[in-house]
């Protein structure tokens, strides 16, 4: 018997001005790499040595396509200080129609992934140390571009929600 299960994706953003006001928001899909397919898969099946637990989300510049493995599986140019870990609460899995959601959302405040010349042009979804500086292939659950890119002020906050489905609608 075959099975149509599949894991798809979206990922909306919201950039909020200090007085509360949203100046930008978009949804795309995302592309899940293949340790995306290894962290569902093996967590899943209660193997030993599954790729560890999503901690985070890291801003980047970059503007190549996501694919599902190589260099375009990672991030492409990250954004000085543009790491933050997995809000509180998150994530969290509910029942939509037939499909099982999991949903992360991270906050990036005032401060924290501040734009300058550059914009953001992606996000990735990490099992990485935050403090770390560099996000790889090999610790990349899934990576999605911002278009058009947005340019976050210092005293702005951005807010980005991911939704992985799960199943066949």
């Amino acid at each position: 018997m075959e099975s149509d299960t599949g894991i798809t994706g979206t990922v909306s953003w919201a950039l909020i001005n200090a007085d509360g006001t949203v100046v930008d928001e978009g949804v795309t899909t995302n592309k899940i790499t293949q340790v995306g397919d290894q962290y569902y898969g093996e967590r899943a099946a209660g193997l030993a040595s599954p790729p560890s637990q999503v901690t985070g989300m890291r801003l980047g510049t970059g503007t190549t396509a996501p694919q599902k493995t190589g260099a375009p599986a990672a991030l492409g140019a990250a954004v000085s200080g543009g790491k933050v870990a997995i809000d509180a609460g998150s994530p969290t899995s509910s029942l939509v129609s037939t499909l099982r959601r999991i949903t992360w959302v991270a906050t990036f405040p005032a401060g924290t992934g501040t734009t300058s010349g550059t914009d953001i042009g992606e996000v990735v979804l990490v099992n990485d140390a935050i403090s770390g500086t560099t996000t790889g292939t090999t610790t990349t659950i899934a990576r999605a571009l911002i278009s058009p890119t947005v340019s976050k002020a210092v005293d702005q906050v951005l807010v980005v929600t991911w939704q992985h489905d799960i199943g066949t609608a």
